[in-house]
């Protein structure tokens, strides 16, 4: 098992680490922890087989900080992988033209240590924090109502327009064919509308420049709940596609990427206005098809913007 005992991880992140159907992973390789990014037609076993394979987790998202902490997650180690892997190669004179030709062969080709913790333990490099962020540099909105983003990363402002994803199965999963197996081989119920791969078209109560990249990628096993006003983690059955599964999520409590405090979920307020309506209180909500009997404000965030909560 890879050790994280000494990465000054929560209880509530080493618990979600721990569930295989909390759609979060830590990559040891490079030292980052991400939500899963998820292909169309694949279970999400085949992207943790391929963890376990090279210890990767597909996805750019990296975590800056703990999702129910608020507190700095460890020091990413891309660059120094990189570097080290690429003198490796130049050490052993490996065949760049293979490379150009297939990029995935440097993988296969690198000693064991350098798909798992073991590179970077063996060099003794520290375990280290980011430096928080300057706190002049923040968000703010010009008299256009576009949303100025100071990124503490990169320290260069960036204007993002508050545009937000309709809630439509995404292009990419529309127009193209899916890796996995054609759906008349799955065994398992199909939805036309494939709920897991669709958005709300709803503006979320927080947002940074991350999170903006996030809602715009069907991939990314991150959510907002505009209805019960939840951000999370998905949850997901590891054994069936994304595709068709609902949106189902762990919530969390400070954006991951710039370590805001999220505004409390609403969940409970949610459950007891429908059941005072008489109507069953639905586990999940498709953003497509939402339940007819279901009245349209509390199929979203119309319920309590309206009762200013």
């Amino acid at each position: 098992m890879t050790k994280m005992d000494d990465l000054g991880l929560s209880d509530e992140m080493m618990a979600a680490l721990s569930d295989d159907s909390v759609a979060i992973a830590y990559e040891p390789t490079r030292r980052h922890f991400s939500p899963l990014r998820i292909e169309k037609g694949l279970p999400p076993v085949d992207l943790y087989e391929k963890i376990k394979q090279f210890g990767s987790t597909g996805d750019s998202c990296i975590l800056e900080y703990c999702p129910w902490t608020g507190g700095r997650l460890v020091e990413y180690l891309g660059d120094e992988w990189m570097e080290t892997a690429f003198q490796l190669a130049e050490d052993t004179k490996f065949d760049w033209g293979e490379y150009r030709r297939d990029p995935d062969s440097i993988l296969n080709w690198l000693p064991s240590c350098m798909h798992s913790d073991a590179w970077w333990r063996n060099m003794g490099l520290p375990i280290t924090y980011p430096k928080p962020p300057d706190p002049t540099q923040t968000e703010r909105l010009t008299s256009e109502g576009l949303k100025i983003v100071l990124d503490s990363r990169y320290h260069t402002p960036t204007v993002q327009s508050p545009d937000i994803p309709p809630a439509v199965i995404y292009e990419d999963f529309s127009q193209h064919e899916p890796l996995g197996p054609p759906a008349e081989e799955i065994e398992y119920p199909q939805d036309p509308e494939a709920p897991g791969l669709s958005r709300w078209n709803a503006e979320p109560p927080h947002r940074c420049a991350d999170t903006d990249m996030v809602w715009w990628s069907y991939k990314t096993m991150y959510a907002y709940l505009p209805h019960t006003r939840e951000f999370g983690i998905r949850i997901l059955d590891i054994h069936r596609p994304v595709d068709h599964q609902p949106i189902r999520i762990k919530p969390v409590r400070y954006c991951p990427w710039c370590g805001e405090r999220l505004p409390p979920g609403l969940r409970g307020e949610w459950a007891r206005r429908v059941s005072a309506l008489g109507l069953a209180v639905p586990l999940d909500l498709n953003p497509i098809t939402p339940p007819p009997d279901l009245p349209a404000d509390l199929a979203s965030d119309a319920w309590w913007r309206n009762a200013g909560l």
